[in-house]
């Protein structure tokens, strides 16, 4: 069951069509590259995604959002901070730098494992405790995944594409 928190200090915002879209298709225009089957979008994920969002908190859950394990990858910055943005925060360099022969887990390596079938992500624009130097506000997104990837014992489930196509690939901490 998802946590409950305390509605009276969360910015709430439904996803709209456009958000689930920019959402999907930054994804799975990724998944394709890396021969990863696409995703589809959870309301379930999405909700749990967005209770955090909404909390403002740029660390990971540590699974208290549902009973069902997750993956999960969070971005935040100021300024203008767009779904694409964040997503594309997600890749960091891994992609260029990800080496099967020792793999390691990162937020690129959740976007395109294998077995993840699910998507659901939210985002809040008024964040203003993420960065205490900068007064502020941030923008949090943050996005699950189910199945969860990044299992330690199964770097097989990550694209084969990455394998044949790098020298080094992947850094986690989702």
């Amino acid at each position: 069951m998802p946590i409950a928190l305390n509605s009276n200090v969360l910015v709430s915002r439904a996803n709209s069509y456009l958000d689930i879209t920019q959402y999907l298709t930054a994804h799975n225009t990724i998944r394709t590259l890396h021969d990863a089957s696409p995703l589809t979008w959870s309301d379930d994920l999405a909700a749990g995604a967005q209770v955090w969002a909404d909390a403002c908190n740029f660390k990971h859950s540590d699974g208290v959002l549902s009973e069902i394990p997750y993956g999960e990858n969070l971005a935040a910055a100021t300024g203008s901070f767009s779904v694409n943005a964040a997503v594309e925060s997600f890749m960091g360099d891994d992609e260029d730098t990800y080496d099967p022969s020792e793999p390691t887990f990162s937020d690129f390596t959740q976007i395109v494992w294998k077995n993840t079938t699910t998507l659901g992500c939210a985002y809040n624009t008024q964040c203003g405790n993420i960065f205490p130097a900068n007064p502020g506000k941030a923008t949090l997104h943050v996005c699950l995944y189910n199945p969860p990837g990044n299992v330690v014992g199964q770097a097989e489930y990550v694209s084969f594409w990455l394998m044949l196509h790098s020298s080094v690939f992947f850094v986690c901490d989702a």
